[in-house]
């Protein structure tokens, strides 16, 4: 989810908009009149095809994370609060084996 949220924030800074809603409207714009390709082309120094990459990757991103939420019914915050937890578990018990492991190499050393 952080990727694809960085490949939407990629898309509106590489494009100078506001927010998807803004590159989604102008994206139309653009779309719609040769005019406002030129301006966008001036404004942003993207040529077409590229700033419908960064739309169509934009929105496919924005897609992929609003239905990771549907699906899970779990919020973006909930999902990395989760995984940060497993993380953070599974590193415990990992210094808690090294430990055990070295005790245990202590304890046939001294017998």
């Amino acid at each position: 989810m952080g990727e694809l949220q960085g490949r939407v924030k990629e898309a509106v800074t590489k494009t100078f908009s506001k927010d998807l809603a803004g590159l989604s409207e102008r994206y139309k714009k653009v779309e719609a009149s040769e005019k406002e390709v030129q301006v966008m082309t001036r404004e942003t120094g993207l040529n077409f095809n590229r700033y419908r990459t960064y739309f169509l990757t934009a929105t496919d991103a924005q897609y992929r994370r609003d239905r990771i939420t549907s699906d899970t019914q779990m919020h973006y915050n909930w999902i990395r609060d989760t995984n940060t937890a497993i993380w953070k578990g599974e590193r415990d018990a990992d210094r808690a084996k090294s430990e055990l492991v070295e005790a245990n190499l202590r304890l046939v050393v001294s017998i």
